[in-house]
């Protein structure tokens, strides 16, 4: 086991100045992953009403485009496999009173390769060249 500086380094080194793309291998079992409609319900239930409620479900709409874009470049051809995705799942903020993040994963239809995109880097995805920041 490394000392703490080795764990401080390694934490440090996933924050987020963008977001990360991998392509692998299919994800047949979603276990502990929400469904867009799972993920935005409850947070639709809590900003009901005022400039919350539009603006959080845009923040996730504007965070899948992107996610989208930057997963063109590792190779998605733009199909999703139906009720493969898109699925989210959340990450604690790395800062104290920090909102949390969240990473959205799909299934791609054609060959069922899947894409993750995280704002943290997962380096235990990468193999190769299956990954870009972006």
């Amino acid at each position: 086991m490394g000392n703490y500086d080795d764990i401080v380094t390694t934490t440090t080194n996933r924050r987020n100045d963008g977001m990360f793309a991998y392509a692998r291998g299919p994800i047949d079992f979603w276990d502990g992953w929400l469904t867009e409609d799972e993920y935005l319900t409850p947070v639709k239930k809590v900003y009901s009403w005022g400039p919350d409620a539009q603006r959080n479900d845009v923040e996730y709409q504007d965070l899948k485009k992107a996610a989208f874009k930057l997963a063109r470049k590792v190779g998605w051809e733009g199909d999703i496999r139906p009720d493969s995705g898109p699925f989210v799942a959340g990450l604690p903020g790395d800062e104290i009173g920090m909102d949390g993040n969240i990473m959205i994963a799909w299934k791609q239809d054609n060959n069922g390769e899947t894409f993750i995109v995280s704002p943290f880097r997962l380096q235990w995805l990468e193999d190769g060249d299956n990954w870009i920041k972006g």
